[in-house]
């Protein structure tokens, strides 16, 4: 009978182990799975861009009033080593600009790390460094860079030798990097203004 009842005994605590350790393991899962889809959807704000109405000149082509208000950013370097980051409030100054076009692009160059690290939490690197305004018509477009009119501005100093150094070499930080490339976000200007923030994302700059 004591052997019955010692038998019984650690069977059921067996059982609750087994229970413990499932549960254990699908909490584990729920987190890494949580984690995971955090990291590859997760995305920062970069700048907020407000764009006027679309106008047209006595000549007949269209142009637009952008203006662009960077959030603060904080060194790559830094990204790396810390996990401090600027309050989410904080703004550089706003800059304006006159673009001729029918749709603006905005972006610049990232530095995507595989995967692995990033799920380390080592967070993608990016640097804005152009604004374009441009014609969806490739012949008005061509002709509007012949009379003057292409829009084109180099933000944060434009692509710097560092950039293009990183890109050329790019093969050396294999075991660190999964790409080093420019990226851009794109959108057509409207008949009313509009406001649009720009985000970092896993896939590039997104206009949202």
């Amino acid at each position: 009978m004591k052997n019955t009842l010692k038998i019984i005994f650690s069977l059921i605590l067996i059982i609750i182990l087994l229970v413990f350790c499932g549960v254990f393991i699908v909490i584990i899962s729920f987190a890494s799975w949580l984690h995971t889809y955090r990291v590859f959807t997760a995305k920062t704000l970069v700048a907020e861009i407000q764009v006027s109405e679309l106008k047209t000149d006595e000549n007949g082509y269209e142009y637009f009033d952008l203006t662009y208000r960077p959030k603060k950013q904080q060194s790559g370097l830094l990204t790396i080593l810390t996990s401090n980051r600027p309050g989410i409030d904080e703004y550089d100054e706003s800059a304006s600009y006159t673009l001729y076009g029918d749709h603006f692009e905005v972006g610049g160059e990232i530095v995507k790390f595989d995967d692995f690290w990033l799920l380390l939490n080592l967070e993608n690197i990016y640097k804005v460094t152009r604004l374009e305004g441009d014609y969806t018509d490739v012949k008005k477009a061509n002709i509007a860079a012949e009379q003057g009119h292409r829009s084109l501005y180099e933000l944060n100093g434009g692509t710097d030798e560092y950039w293009k150094r990183l890109q050329r070499n790019e093969g050396d930080y294999e075991f660190l990097v999964d790409s080093i490339y420019g990226n851009f976000a794109t959108k057509f200007v409207q008949n009313e203004a509009k406001s649009y923030n720009l985000y970092i994302t896993e896939d590039g700059f997104i206009l949202d």
